[in-house]
């Protein structure tokens, strides 16, 4: 902004307008649409499905099914990336649109806050914020938008975790439990139903050996099947192994020590039809566990696994040391999963009935490795990775803030350095962010500034010149018009000259030539200002020398428009002149007119144009004029005007009009001169409305008294 004062001109450049020109997140054009659109909603969520699901297939989450498909991951892929993208679509140009504005205007935006909070300047803490160095400002920052948040978050992902945790470990136990079951009827139904085509084939030998071969090749849910016979198992396992002929799962074989999660060997058996020489024989397999159990839930930590039979009698039982001289109340437990206190320790405990094969399956799990297996589903890093981002934030959150500050700091030192002299800076902070081209923009507007302001001071010098020129011409214009009218017996006359500019070109004069006569002239030339002042002046004086010469108003102006054609040729500048001629003892008003405007004449309250006459002056030689006369009775009066009058417009472009000059001289029938001059010049004015004046004002007015 310039300000001129005694002759100095101070420069205030608003810092926050130009730093914040490119700070503006609304959506002004086209580029911020697409930006906003392609990047915000399509890529991102492009990347984070691509990212999604490449993390679900490495953690084998999806279908086992339909995993080795490619068209299977591009569904699940094109279902992810358009179901976020359509919301984003809708929602994000609205958040725009509708939060923009609101964000800045607010005091946490980057222009307010690099500036401290404008609005609580009287206050304590807004005087303290706004005093803070910009690098405590952006740590602050970070601290309230980065690590207060991720630590609010993560402490309540946290209480929520330990107060889920119990409830998860009860439900994976009880899922455990239920697959164990489901496995183990599925594995004995499986057993028999080869043993009954085996044994309806009546394969024996080598077709025996073969069909076993294939059937393990093809389910590859048992290793080591094979036809064994069942005085040889008997003698092996022992006779506790078989007490019940329709037990088909024979027994469970404890795994390595310390080992929770194999609950040891299955073994499976189904009885076959004697041999032809009695022999017994059954068809046995060791069920292959890890690979025909779906562990859901990988993390889950058993400690505890015990088969009874139907009798209370252990199968298998591997517990810790805690659970050795516990002994379950079969008969009082349910098949839903309860909670138990042995020790010091509370227990989840889910029972799993088998009752075609009399077996009940326990699983143990305690309450506190919910919280556990919960903390383990994170990466091991996860810990060490929040420290390092938080306190790499911190450090370079810090020297991105000195780094700013300092950049900052050197561009105010440079603008108070300059002061309030117009003097061109050299910034020396360079880049393409917002910063550098606040650099720039001030270089470039004070080097701008300082070349304006000499040229204003040029021009400001030569305005002063002119004016001075200007107020002179005005002053010999003044000069060239009559102070008083004439007194002449029986007539008043009123006149007045009012300039567009400080020089016009519209002139008037009156006075007695040598026969006792009164001249009046009233001229308007082309144009305004200097030029058409100048050109009036010489009209005026010319005029003057004609009409001391001849009395009659046609040969003034033939003399005036010949004299003016031979000094410059025939020209588009021209002056209309009407000229007239009073002479008072035969009350005769003798006139001529040069392409002016009618004067009119107001006789008994009417109004009427006296005739026009030829063409302006100093347009062709040889122009001849014509002169009338008009004999005036006492109560006559004449206005002779210039299309200043007529042609003044309002603030709606309007132009005042002959009939409104008319309307208001008939209104002031019998009024003096004076009156009707003065009642002309208010009308024009009221008129106007204070509108700026188009063009110059010349009025004169006489009239023949009573």
């Amino acid at each position: 902004h310039f300000i001129e004062a005694e002759q100095e001109v101070f420069l205030f450049i608003d810092l926050k307008k130009c730093y914040g020109r490119r700070l503006d997140p609304r959506l002004r054009s086209r580029r911020d649409w697409v930006g906003v659109l392609l990047i915000g909603c399509v890529l991102s969520n492009a990347l984070g499905a691509g990212l999604g699901l490449t993390e679900t297939w490495l953690r084998g989450l999806g279908d086992p099914a339909k995993s080795a498909q490619a068209g299977y991951w591009i569904g699940k892929y094109l279902n992810w990336f358009l179901g976020n993208t359509a919301p984003c679509l809708l929602l994000v140009p609205l958040m725009f649109r509708a939060l923009s504005p609101v964000l800045v205007r607010s005091p946490f935006f980057c222009q307010g806050f690099l500036g401290g909070f404008e609005r609580s300047s009287g206050k304590r803490l807004g005087k303290r914020w706004a005093d803070l160095p910009m690098t405590a400002k952006v740590m602050a920052l970070l601290v309230v938008g980065g690590i207060l948040p991720m630590s609010l978050v993560g402490g309540w992902t946290l209480i929520v975790a330990v107060k889920e945790a119990n409830q998860l470990a009860a439900d994976t136990n009880a899922e455990f439990a239920r697959t164990m079951r489901s496995n183990i009827d599925r594995y004995d139904l499986m057993l028999r139903h080869w043993a009954e085509g085996i044994d309806r084939d009546g394969l024996r030998g080598d077709a025996l050996d073969q069909r076993v071969r294939q059937l393990q090749e093809t389910s590859k849910a048992f290793e080591h099947l094979h036809v064994e016979d069942l005085a040889d198992v008997v003698a092996r396992l022992g006779s506790d192994a078989l007490r019940e002929t329709k037990l088909h799962v024979v027994f469970f074989e404890e795994g390595p020590a310390g080992e929770v999660r194999n609950p040891g060997n299955l073994w499976g058996f189904a009885r076959l039809k004697p041999a032809a020489d009695g022999t017994r024989r059954v068809l046995i397999g060791k069920i292959a566990w890890e690979a025909g159990t779906p562990f859901y839930s990988q993390w889950a930590a058993f400690e505890a696994i015990l088969v009874y039979d139907q009798h209370g009698n252990v199968l298998y039982r591997a517990a810790p040391p805690d659970l050795d001289n516990w002994q379950p109340d079969l008969d009082a437990l349910s098949a839903e999963r309860v909670v138990i206190q042995h020790g010091r320790r509370r227990w989840h405990l889910a029972m799993a009935e088998i009752p075609r094969l009399r077996m009940r399956f326990l699983t143990l799990t305690p309450v506190r490795a919910g919280i556990a297996a919960v903390l383990s589903t994170m990466p091991k890093g996860a810990v060490v990775l929040i420290h390092i981002v938080i306190f790499a934030s911190l450090i370079f959150g810090g020297a991105m803030a000195q780094r700013i500050s300092g950049r900052v700091l050197t561009i105010a030192e440079h603008v108070r350095n300059a002061g309030g002299q117009p003097v061109p800076l050299e910034i020396p902070v360079t880049g393409a962010d917002e910063l550098g081209y606040l650099a720039g923009t001030l270089n470039r507007i004070s080097t701008e500034l300082a070349e304006n302001v000499r040229r204003l001071r040029r021009e400001t010098a030569e305005k002063e010149r002119l004016a001075a020129e200007m107020e002179l011409a005005r002053e010999v214009q003044l000069q060239t018009l009559p102070e008083h009218p004439p007194e002449v017996a029986g007539y008043e006359f009123a006149a007045a000259c009012r300039p567009a500019r400080e020089v016009g070109g519209d002139f008037f004069d009156f006075f007695s030539n040598a026969g006792g006569c009164v001249v009046m002239l009233v001229g308007d030339a082309v144009g305004k200002g200097l030029r058409a002042a100048m050109f009036t002046t010489e009209t005026h004086g010319l005029a003057h020398a004609a009409a001391l010469e001849d009395a009659a108003p046609d040969e003034i102006l033939y003399h005036i428009n010949a004299a003016m054609v031979s000094a410059r040729g025939p020209s588009h500048n021209f002056v209309t002149l009407f000229c007239a001629v009073l002479e008072p003892a035969e009350h005769a008003f003798r006139y001529a007119s040069a392409g002016h405007n009618p004067p009119l004449l107001l006789r008994n309250g009417r109004t009427e144009q006296l005739h026009l006459g030829s063409l302006p002056l100093a347009i062709l030689p040889e122009t001849r004029y014509e002169t009338h006369t008009v004999f005036m009775v006492p109560g006559d009066t004449i206005v002779m005007y210039t299309d200043g009058v007529t042609e003044a417009r309002n603030p709606g472009d309007q132009l005042f009009e002959m009939h409104r000059l008319e309307a208001v001289i008939r209104r002031h029938a019998g009024a003096s001169a004076l009156e009707i001059h003065d009642a002309i010049l208010n009308a024009v004015h009221e008129f106007a409305d204070g509108a700026e004046q188009s063009d110059d004002i010349t009025l004169l007015v006489i009239r023949r008294t009573e």
